[in-house]
């Protein structure tokens, strides 16, 4: 198994700059986040999502915040383990938000006010910006031993029976394919897809990724009438490979009527410092 190249780990002292401003716990963990999917979509949210001017919803709204637990109450995001505060690892840094995990894991997540979520018939594609750094080098998001990721965003459509997409980096799930953990212990984990968005050492610089949620949920829930967005998740997790960490920094994520396909923008175009990928 190669290493990551050089240069790709900056210092964990140094943010990126923003264009714009054990085993033992498995089941426990399994356990906590089935119950925070389900209240992320069950709990309505403090902060109403808008569309933009231009056709969009921003779900990040990480404008003019510098103090990370300040921007988790005031558009609504929780720990959803309350016994792991995020505060340990997640900050703000340069309008960026750092995700990072050292042999642990965390997850938060922001629930969608209860007649504003958007339909996905009409708001198709999710585009985020996420730069990468550090990957747990071993995990397998194909099982359960090493089920480690350095970045997860899920898109969490219902709650009975819970559905979501979730787009991840991790170390071997190769691009474009699903993985899903049918069951467990605590709790039905059929209606969670995750899709890989990228695998092994992570890039140089940061990546506009663009994914079509109306296409991937047909594709997962065949026959199913197309749902809302009913809230968004963040995980960043290293607690299945011993002496690995994870490491990235996302400062945009929202919703688009239109797809950059439709702009005439290419696969591997240059928008701003960062490169376009469509998955």
């Amino acid at each position: 198994m190669t290493d990551p190249p050089p240069g790709a780990f900056p210092p964990a002292e140094e943010p990126p700059r923003s264009a714009h401003g054990g085993r033992r716990g498995r089941t426990a963990l399994a356990a906590l986040l089935w119950l925070a999917l389900r209240m992320a979509v069950a709990c309505g949210g403090t902060q109403a999502t808008e569309p933009g001017a231009e056709g969009s919803i921003d779900l990040l709204r990480l404008a003019g915040a510098t103090s990370y637990r300040a921007w988790m109450e005031r558009e609504g995001w929780e720990d959803r383990r309350p016994s792991s505060s995020s505060a340990r690892r997640f900050a703000i840094e340069g309008g960026a938000l750092r995700l990072e995990s050292a042999g642990d894991s965390f997850l938060i997540g922001r629930s969608l006010p209860e007649g504003e979520r958007p339909a996905l018939a009409e708001w198709p594609f999710l585009r985020f910006e996420v730069r990468l750094a550090a990957v747990p080098r071993g995990a397998r998001l194909e099982g359960e031993a090493r089920d480690d990721a350095a970045f997860r965003l899920y898109a969490i459509l219902r709650d009975d029976p819970l559905q979501a997409l979730v787009y991840v980096w991790s170390w071997s799930l190769e691009v474009g394919s699903w993985s899903r953990r049918d069951r467990s212990l605590w709790g039905d984990f059929r209606g969670v897809h995750r899709k890989s968005f990228g695998r092994g050492p992570p890039p140089e610089g940061w990546l506009t990724v663009e994914v079509d949620l109306r296409r991937d949920f047909r594709a997962r829930f065949p026959g199913e009438p197309l749902p809302r967005l009913g809230g968004v998740a963040l995980k960043a997790d290293s607690n299945h490979t011993p002496g690995e960490r994870s490491l990235a920094w996302l400062r945009a994520a929202g919703l688009h009527r239109a797809s950059l396909r439709e702009a005439g923008h290419a696969e591997g175009a240059r928008l701003g410092d960062a490169v376009l990928w469509f998955r």
